[in-house]
């Protein structure tokens, strides 16, 4: 079972989601397009198959968010920045 997957449709809407953990919700994603879903399920398979690579440059807690975004105006940004809503051990 891959790691993420399409967990709710709505209209033009789904959620990505770890099914394991469904009440820890997901990430809303948007379209329009016909097939939207089946290709937006290819790429989940692809990064947790270990095909795709996402590149992180930061991740921030949640407390830090404005640091994030500070840096996210400046467009420099070589690769994803994360936002952990995990609790700091």
């Amino acid at each position: 079972m891959p790691k993420a997957a399409i967990y709710q449709e709505h209209g033009d809407s789904s959620v990505l989601a770890d099914p394991a953990f469904p009440g820890l919700g997901g990430i809303v994603v948007t379209g329009l397009e016909p097939g939207f879903d089946d290709a937006l399920q290819d790429v989940i398979d692809a990064a947790a198959g270990g095909k795709v690579r996402i590149p992180i440059a930061q991740t921030f807690p949640l407390a830090e968010i404005a640091a994030a975004q500070d840096l996210s105006a400046q467009g420099h940004v070589r690769g994803k920045l994360v936002l952990s809503i995990a609790p700091q051990l």
